[in-house]
């Protein structure tokens, strides 16, 4: 892409043996295209948080090292100019290579559009403001000009598009453009419609007066299970495995139970309302123990809090490899390691289940995966890239790298160095998933697509051939859901995340308890993190819009694999 280029011709010296720090505001460098960029050109990407002890060893560089310094906010250049000589001082951000268009609209846009909007920076005389931003933006690279969606079926259209794509337009373009949509469009929310494609499909449903479709039933996946006489780690347990779950029972007990409940999901066995005694059984146990589990110490019932600690004990001295796959479900996961084990790319695989934080959204459980610790206590500053990349060195320092699935090159130099504790982050499964319509895309089916054809397959291959221990878990799962509306109040978070609502204190929160919302407070959330979560297989969305979402009570979305995967 011409926009990394640019970066790279001016953040790369003329010559080795000189350290070039980079102020980077926005975040670009955390971007896996741009860091593999750079380190293609030859330059060493480092995080530098501030200390001089970090720059000492930048006093004398060989000929061709080309160490890049990613700079955080704060006043630091004085830092260097104590230490060192000689350095190159530059800031990359989207002001400076976007410096005609709004930056908050440029933002929303995805990476592979930016190449067009430069171009369109570069075609514009004047600077604009976030409306004119937007409409340029819609017309130049989502072909949706406010001046002709008026004309004849233009919006109608527009929506069909959207709900064709996997990704919709940006929200604040989104917002910007459907100011002038018709009232039959979807009135206050119809921005909604035109950045969400499971929303648009939900819309375009509603228009033609079609019959509602049921939320679709999972197929059985094609599964490699060798005969009774030679069973695995992943094989199911005895046929009469009781699935009930008490609000009594132990924490050890209930991922049992989630184990094999998933397994019969995948399969098949396991249907409608079945899934729904099951997993109001399990609500009622989340409700009545999850704290509980929070604070107890067992072992052998792991929740993602815990894990990076407990994963590091086991493995002692040995070589770590965690594969962390956002919304990668305990149940989706029994998909794709029977289509790994299917087409050779692993031996077997050993599964233990894990709790994801509830509500189960990225920015909560991920992040813990990496804090190690329930969100009450998380340090200061918002859940990134960046920041799991802070917490994993600072947990490890030089023993530990953490990496984009993208990021190849940093990945073979750290597997070439064998540095012992590594972390691969996988978001593709997320955005996938997020944009599949359960009515024809069966979930266990699209998991192992997914599964045939990931990247993480080199990424494992390679960590078995550099001795590493190879750990897939996930942040949280995913699930099949219905739209019911949703209150006027409370707030969906910004990740997709359509099964709970996010309120500022329990007595607005608690206002909308119903048969139909929970509103349960789980334990070690901050005091001004207030859930309401739908019941049952429902979403907060339009009414008759039907998607796979997250960050709600059930087993699909609260139990996580913690999955060892051994070579053939």
């Amino acid at each position: 892409m011409k926009w990394i280029d640019a970066i790279v011709n001016i953040l790369k010296p003329d010559f080795g043996s000189v350290a070039t720090f980079c102020e980077d505001p926005d975040g670009i460098l955390d971007m896996p295209d741009v860091r593999e960029a750079l380190r293609a050109a030859g330059m060493r990407v480092v995080d530098w948080d501030g200390p001089d002890a970090a720059l000492r060893p930048l006093q004398d560089l060989a000929e061709g090292d080309m160490p890049l310094l990613a700079v955080p906010d704060g006043p630091h250049r004085h830092v260097a100019q104590g230490v060192l000589q000689n350095y190159a001082w530059h800031s990359v951000s989207i002001g400076s290579l976007f410096g005609k268009l709004s930056n908050e609209i440029v933002r929303s846009v995805p990476l592979a559009h930016w190449d067009k909007v430069r171009a369109l920076n570069g075609a514009t005389r004047v600077p604009q403001n976030a409306d004119d931003t937007a409409t340029l933006i819609a017309r130049a690279v989502y072909r949706a000009d406010p001046l002709f969606l008026g004309v004849g079926d233009g919006w109608l259209t527009l929506l069909q598009d959207v709900a064709k794509a996997e990704d919709g337009l940006p929200l604040p373009i989104a917002q910007v453009i459907s100011r002038g949509a018709p009232e039959w469009l979807g009135g206050d929310d119809r921005a909604e419609l035109l950045a969400e494609p499971a929303a648009a499909r939900g819309a375009l449903a509603v228009l033609k007066g079609g019959p509602k479709r049921e939320t679709a039933e999972p197929s059985p996946v094609q599964s490699d299970r060798r005969p009774e006489a030679e069973p695995t780690e992943d094989e199911p347990g005895p046929a009469g495995f009781d699935a009930r779950i008490e609000p009594s029972d132990n924490a050890e007990r209930v991922l049992q139970v989630g184990l094999e409940y998933c397994r019969r999901v995948a399969e098949g066995t396991l249907v409608g309302d079945a899934r729904l005694e099951v997993n109001a059984q399990f609500r009622a146990w989340v409700e009545a123990s999850y704290g509980l589990m929070l604070s107890s110490y067992n072992p052998l019932a792991l929740r993602v809090s815990n894990l990076v600690e407990q994963l590091d004990r086991e493995t002692g001295e040995g070589r770590l490899l965690l594969i962390v796959v956002d919304g990668l479900g305990l149940a989706a996961w029994q998909a794709v390691q029977s289509r790994w084990r299917q087409d050779a790319k692993i031996g077997r695989a050993q599964t233990r289940a894990a709790f994801a934080i509830v509500p189960t959204i990225t920015s909560l459980s991920r992040r813990a995966i990496f804090e190690g610790r329930p969100p009450s206590q998380f340090g200061q500053g918002n859940h990134t890239p960046r920041l799991e990349r802070e917490l994993w060195a600072r947990r490890f320092g030089g023993g530990g790298a953490y990496f984009a699935s993208s990021e190849m090159q940093g990945l073979k130099d750290a597997f070439a160095r064998a540095v012992p504790r590594l972390a691969v982050v996988d978001t593709d499964w997320d955005r996938i998933v997020h944009s599949l319509d359960p009515g024809y895309h069966p979930l266990f089916e699209s998991a192992s697509g997914w599964a045939a054809k990931t990247g993480l397959l080199e990424t494992i291959a390679r960590g078995f051939d550099a001795g590493y221990r190879v750990v897939i878990t996930a942040d949280h799962g995913q699930v099949a859901c219905t739209g019911a509306g949703r209150p006027v109040s409370g707030e969906l978070t910004d990740e997709r995340s359509r099964r709970v609502l996010l309120f500022p204190n329990p007595t607005l929160r608690d206002s909308f308890i119903s048969d139909r919302y929970s509103g349960h407070q789980p334990p070690g959330l901050p005091p001004s993190c207030c859930p309401l979560f739908c019941v049952g297989f429902d979403s907060f969305d339009r009414p008759d819009v039907f998607c796979y979402s997250h960050g709600g009570l059930s087993i699909e979305e609260v139990l996580v694999p913690v999955a060892e995967v051994f070579a053939r």
